[in-house]
C-alpha cells in the first residue's frame, strides 16, 4: 500500500515534466519572465532593441551608398573615381598613413596643389594664353623705340627730342654767287631753337659762309669736294619769330648747299 501511494505522489510531479510549451501553453513569455514576448523571429529582434539589425556578416560586408560619414581612415585603397571633382585614371590612389586637409584654401574644384618641386608632365603645355596674356609679345621694353600706336601719354619727366633739319640752297646759273647777306630764310614759327651743327658744300668752287639770326664762332668753308661742318657756335638760340639769314662772305662758287640742325624748345 505504501508503494502504490508513493508513485500516486510522483505521477503528476512526472506528467509536469514532460509538458509541451508550443501545444499545452497559450500566448507568448514576457521579456520580463524571461521570453522573448513574440511569436516570430522578426518581432522577436524588435522587442529586445534588434529591430533593424540584418543578417549580414561584417567580415565580408562591402559597405554601402548610405554611408557619407566616415573617421580617419588608416589605411585601404580608394579608387580615383570614387573621388568627386578628380580625373579618373586606371590605377587606385592607395595610402598607408591617413590623409590630412592641405592648410591651402582651394576655391576651385580642379587644382592641384603642391608644396614641392617636380618635373612637367607629358599633358602640361603652358602657352601665353593659359595664363591671360595672349596679347603681349616678346619685347624688352628696355629696348623698344615705342610705335604710331601711341596716341595718348602722361606728364614727361625726361625725355630727348630728335634734332631737325633745315635744308636750303642758294643758284645762280650763269655767274658765281656775290659776297651778300640774304635775310630771312627761315623763320622759327612754333618756340624757339638751338642749333647743334651747320653743314654746307659748293659745286664749281669754294665759298666761304657765316648765319644771321644765329651765328658760328668762325666762318665756314663750303667745298665742292665734300661736306664741311661746324658745331661751334658763338650764338646757337634763335627765339620764336625770328629768322635765319646767310651771309656769303666770298668765293666764287654757283651752288652754296646748306644744311641746319635743331632742336625745339
Amino acid at each position: 500500500m505504501v508503494r502504490r501511494a508513493f508513485w500516486l505522489v510522483l505521477l503528476p510531479c512526472l506528467l509536469l515534466a514532460q509538458i509541451d510549451l508550443q501545444k499545452q501553453t497559450k500566448g507568448t513569455l514576457p521579456v520580463s519572465k524571461g521570453g522573448t514576448g513574440a511569436s516570430t523571429a522578426e518581432q522577436a529582434r524588435a522587442n529586445i532593441g534588434l529591430g533593424n539589425v540584418e543578417n549580414v556578416a561584417i567580415s565580408t560586408w562591402a559597405g554601402s551608398s548610405n554611408i557619407t560619414t566616415l573617421g580617419t581612415i588608416t589605411s585601404g585603397t580608394i579608387p580615383w573615381a570614387r573621388l568627386s571633382d578628380v580625373p579618373s585614371f586606371e590605377s587606385p590612389l592607395t595610402f598607408s598613413s591617413p590623409l590630412s586637409r592641405s592648410t591651402n584654401t582651394i576655391s576651385c574644384p580642379n587644382c592641384i596643389v603642391s608644396t614641392g618641386s617636380y618635373s612637367d608632365p607629358d599633358w602640361l603645355t603652358i602657352s601665353k594664353s593659359k595664363v591671360g596674356l595672349g596679347n603681349v609679345e616678346n619685347t624688352a621694353l628696355s629696348t623698344w623705340t615705342g610705335s604710331t600706336n601711341i596716341t595718348t601719354i602722361g606728364v614727361l619727366n625726361s625725355h630727348v627730342k630728335a634734332p631737325k633739319q633745315i635744308n636750303f640752297t642758294l643758284y645762280d646759273p650763269n655767274t658765281s654767287i656775290p659776297a651778300s647777306t640774304i635775310p630771312g630764310i627761315w623763320r622759327a614759327e612754333y618756340g624757339n631753337i638751338t642749333a647743334t651743327a651747320v653743314s654746307c658744300s659748293a659745286d664749281t668752287n669754294n665759298a666761304v659762309i657765316q648765319l644771321t639770326g644765329i651765328a658760328l664762332s668762325e666762318n665756314l668753308t663750303c667745298s665742292k669736294s665734300e661736306w664741311a661742318t661746324s658745331t661751334s657756335f658763338s650764338t646757337a638760340t634763335l627765339d620764336q619769330g625770328e629768322s635765319i639769314g646767310l651771309e656769303v662772305v666770298s668765293g666764287t662758287a654757283k651752288r652754296i648747299n646748306v644744311s641746319i640742325k635743331y632742336n625745339q624748345q
